[in-house]
């Protein structure tokens, strides 16, 4: 007997293969990491390694397949900024 996939994963997986066209369309890097149930965001990472920004317009195409599954699902990003070190 097969087990139903989980919300949770099916929206790995989906972020997954978004993921890898992004990267072969805006040469970005992103995960998933972390989905809240009460909001209905799902959030991505970028990883360090991604040579561009991410941008909400990157991810168009993630959060409607998203939203097939849930009309209320939205996708925010989580970045990770480096310290900036002025000179005086």
């Amino acid at each position: 007997m097969k087990k139903k996939k989980k919300l949770v994963d099916k929206i790995k997986d989906i972020v997954e293969e978004e993921a890898i066209k992004s990267y072969y369309d805006y040469d970005i890097d992103y995960e998933f990491k972390k989905y809240n149930s009460d909001t209905k965001m799902i959030f991505v990472f970028q990883r360090p390694e991604s040579n561009v920004d991410i941008e909400f317009r990157m991810l168009t195409d993630l959060e409607k397949r998203l939203q097939k599954i849930n009309p209320r699902f939205l996708v925010g990003i989580i970045c990770r900024q480096e310290n900036i070190i002025e000179d005086e």
